[in-house]
């Protein structure tokens, strides 16, 4: 896996606490130029830094029994995910 998923919370994160500390110290409107500067450069992020994901799962619910092969599934899922990072 990789770090992308954890720097995009933190970007988030940290959008919103400056946003709060900007409106409890300033005013509602630049605390609202700062949350939209904010999305701003997390989407500049995850434009050019995040891409697409490695893969993306889809099933329907006729194919899913019980858990059992729901847990199966998901298990041959993340063994070919690592095939792929091996090769």
């Amino acid at each position: 896996m990789s770090k992308v998923p954890s720097i995009s919370f933190f970007l988030g994160l940290m959008a919103g606490i400056l946003s709060m500390v900007v409106y409890i110290n300033y005013s509602l409107a630049t605390s609202v130029i700062t949350l939209i500067l904010s999305f701003l450069i997390f989407e500049l992020y995850k434009r050019f830094f995040a891409g697409e994901p490695d893969f993306v799962m889809h099933f329907d619910k006729d194919d899913i029994q019980d858990g059992d092969d729901f847990s199966e599934m998901i298990t041959k899922i993340f063994e070919e995910a690592e095939k792929r990072e091996d090769d």
